[in-house]
């Protein structure tokens, strides 16, 4: 879920990271630091965000040190 995401890039945000969020028409771009990742969601309403913005998030908690593969 978008909401997820978004707590936690929020969580980060107060444990020191630099943070940014961005709304756009049909999705919001995170920054943590440096790494940025859109994560896009055409059905407003609907919770679910496909498996490609799930993977770039995790490729940048990956990067981020914050989880391991």
């Amino acid at each position: 879920m978008l909401s997820d995401i978004a707590w936690v890039v929020e969580h980060l945000g107060r444990n020191g990271y630099r943070i940014a969020e961005r709304d756009f028409a049909h999705g919001k771009l995170f920054t943590v630091n440096s790494r940025r990742f859109h994560v896009c969601c055409h059905n407003p309403g609907n919770s679910q965000i496909k498996r490609c913005y799930v993977d770039e998030f995790v490729e940048a908690m990956i990067e981020l040190g914050l989880y391991e593969d």
